[in-house]
C-alpha cells in the first residue's frame, strides 16, 4: 500500500531499539565484537585486490577499507565477507561482490556534494559506501527483513546522512527531489522512464540492464541536454530488482 515507512538514520539512536531489532531478526546480523579482527582483510581487499582490478580512486579505496562489511551480514558469513564474491541474503536475493560496488562508486565520480538515490537497499553495503562519498543517500527497499538488516549496519557505522524508505514500489520516491546520481541495485530489462525523470540534468544513472536470470550489462548513463550518453562498464550478474 505505497510507502510503509520513511526514516532518516539520524532521527533515532537508541541502543535498546537496536538490540530489539537484532532479537526480531533472530540473530541474522550479529553485533560487532571487541577488536577489529577483519582490518587486515579489509586492507587487502581495498589496497591490493581492488587496486589490482583497476580501481585507482583513492577515496573509493579508502572507503572500502573504512566500512566494516561484515556488520551488514549474519555472523556465519563473516569469514567470507572480504572475499570478492556474491553473498546470499535470503531466497531470491544476494549481495553483489565488493569489486562491483567499488566500480559503481568509482564511475559516479562523487565529490561529496551529491544526492544519490539507491533503488534496492538490499543489505546496505553499497549505500554505506556511497554515503561516505556523497552528501546524502536516499534508498528504497521492498523487503522488510532486508530493510531492517541494512538499518542495523547503518546504525553501527553512524551513517546519519542516509534516508531509508520501505515501500511496495521501488520507484516511489516522488517528493519533488531530483538526484545527482541514481544506482539500481538489481537487474532490469530496460531503463525505467521514472528514474530518468528523477535524474538532474548532467546526472548519472548506473544500472544492470538485460536478462534478469543471466548476464547483464552494467551501464553508465549521463543525462545531457535531453539525451542519454551510454557507456558499458562491465558484464555482470545481478539478481532481479
Amino acid at each position: 500500500m505505497g510507502v510503509v515507512r520513511d526514516k532518516n538514520i539520524g532521527d533515532v539512536v537508541v541502543k535498546a531499539f537496536l538490540c530489539c531489532i537484532c532479537m526480531l531478526l533472530g540473530g541474522n546480523v550479529a553485533a560487532e565484537q571487541p577488536g577489529d579482527k577483519y582490518e587486515a582483510a579489509r586492507k587487502k581487499l581495498a589496497y591490493n585486490h581492488l587496486h589490482d582490478k583497476g580501481i585507482e580512486n583513492q577515496k573509493v579505496l579508502d572507503t572500502i577499507f573504512t566500512v566494516k562489511r561484515h556488520l551488514f551480514f549474519p555472523e556465519k558469513l563473516w569469514p567470507m565477507v572480504y572475499q570478492d564474491i556474491p553473498l546470499p541474503l535470503k531466497q531470491g536475493y544476494y549481495a553483489i561482490e565488493p569489486s562491483i560496488v567499488a566500480l559503481i562508486a568509482d564511475n559516479l565520480a562523487l565529490n561529496g556534494e551529491e544526492r544519490v538515490l539507491v533503488v534496492g537497499t538490499r543489505e546496505g553495503y553499497l549505500c554505506a559506501i556511497l554515503a561516505l562519498l556523497a552528501k546524502a543517500v536516499y534508498t528504497v527497499e521492498t523487503d522488510y527483513a532486508l530493510y531492517r538488516q541494512a538499518e542495523i549496519g547503518f546504525y553501527a557505522h553512524k551513517l546519519f546522512n542516509i534516508w531509508m524508505r520501505l515501500s511496495s514500489d521501488y520507484f516511489a520516491w516522488q517528493d519533488g527531489i531530483r538526484f545527482d546520481c541514481i544506482v539500481v541495485n538489481g537487474a532490469l530489462p530496460e531503463i525505467p522512464l521514472k528514474l530518468l525523470d528523477l535524474l538532474k540534468e548532467g546526472g548519472i544513472l548506473i544500472l544492470p540492464l538485460g536478462d534478469q536470470d543471466g548476464f547483464q550489462e552494467l551501464v553508465r548513463i549521463k543525462k545531457k541536454n535531453g539525451n542519454r550518453e551510454k557507456q558499458i562498464l562491465k558484464y555482470v550478474m545481478f539478481p532481479p530488482l
